[in-house]
């Protein structure tokens, strides 16, 4: 039997610029991104593996420090001699500057640095490789493959498997489950998709995510891949290794009659729901009555503490009566009209303008302080 410990897209020294993040906590994130590695490194040797894969984008190409290319080098020459086998991906490819190209790897580290697939044997099992010559490769490596038809062939590889692209998600080396089978594979060991596929029955592609999620867009469980292969039976298992969550709490707010029923509401859903060392992005819905005041950097600044992150947002509506203020002949009720008329013609992001200058407006009426969104 051969055991094999498969991960993919850890992105280490990954920014994490755009959540809004403090340079603090993008730290902290960073360093429980190296974390991580240690936890499935250390997972190898306790599950006594054959060899651990790695199918690209282990880090970010560039953001990447030689600190973190030393910490790598150190980690993977930790569980020698177990083969360590990468196939770089879009985020970390084997380029002139590469990570990969600067420092001398451990002698049980196998790096695939062709953009065409050539094998490495372990034992009775053979594993296939390419790895990405540059951040945007866009051919289809396995579609002309054709392999030996003895012994059991395995695919390690970052690659779209273009029969279920992730929304938004761009496709490199694109492939699909048809591919594999015609080139004779049992299986590929892919990298890209953050989220997991499951192990079912039959499974060709195993995609194991992020080990660890990097946004509020991965919420849930996070894996590594254990692939058992005995003869030409597969078994597959995911592990669970994250440690940190990300989670969206929709709150909605309709029948709060203060700011501090909300406060205490989003401590009493922390207690209940364990969020207290979570990253968690609150969305406060619903209808907000005009006499209670949300202010969410003022929600942020007195419970960030109670957080590992808080990300508060207002999407709530006012409660005013738009029908009957407009109905009103007054400055006011001339106002709302003429909005509602413009709201009226305005589509998409234009519109929701529109109805933040409604709301703004309607506080100006009645001398509130004015906090836009």
């Amino acid at each position: 039997m051969t055991r094999i410990l498969h991960f993919a897209d850890l992105h280490l020294d990954a920014s994490f610029a755009t959540s809004g993040m403090t340079a603090r906590i993008s730290g902290l994130r960073r360093q429980q991104l190296r974390d991580a590695l240690k936890r499935i490194l250390n997972l190898a040797v306790e599950q006594d593996v054959d060899a651990v894969t790695i199918a690209g984008d282990l880090y970010e190409q560039d953001r990447v420090t030689l600190d973190t290319g030393n910490f790598i080098k150190r980690e993977l020459e930790r569980i020698a001699p177990k083969p360590v086998l990468i196939a770089p991906g879009n985020h970390d490819p084997w380029v002139p500057h590469s990570l990969y190209r600067q420092l001398e790897w451990p002698a049980n580290v196998f790096i695939f640095t062709e953009e065409q697939l050539y094998p490495y044997e372990l034992g009775d099992v053979t594993i296939w490789g390419a790895g990405h010559n540059s951040p945007a490769l866009r051919d289809n490596l396995v579609s002309s493959a054709r392999l030996p038809p003895e012994g059991v062939h395995l695919l390690l590889l970052h690659a779209s498997d273009t029969t279920r692209v992730p929304p938004g998600k761009t496709t490199h080396c694109p492939l699909t489950p048809a591919d594999i089978g015609r080139a004779g594979f049992a299986a590929g060991l892919l990298g890209h998709y953050h989220r997991a596929t499951s192990p079912l029955e039959g499974q060709i592609l195993y995609y194991p995510g992020s080990p660890e999620p990097l946004g509020f867009d991965e919420e849930g469980a996070h894996h590594v891949l254990l692939l058992e292969v005995e003869g030409d039976r597969l078994a597959s298992e995911l592990i669970e290794v994250n440690r940190m969550r990300y989670v969206t709490l929709e709150l909605d707010v309709s029948g709060a009659d203060t700011s501090e029923t909300i406060r205490d509401e989003i401590l009493r859903q922390r207690d209940e729901r364990g969020l207290g060392n979570a990253f968690v992005r609150i969305r406060f819905v619903g209808t907000l009555h005009p006499d209670v005041e949300l202010d969410t950097e003022l929600v942020l600044s007195e419970l960030r503490e109670h957080f590992e992150f808080l990300d508060p947002r207002d999407e709530t509506r006012p409660s005013y009566d738009i029908s009957s203020i407009q109905e009103e002949p007054t400055a006011k009720g001339l106002f709302v009209r003429k909005m509602v008329e413009r709201m009226q013609q305005a589509e998409g992001d234009r519109k929701q303008v529109l109805e933040s200058a409604l709301t703004l407006g309607l506080q100006a009426f009645e001398g509130r302080e004015l906090r836009p969104r």
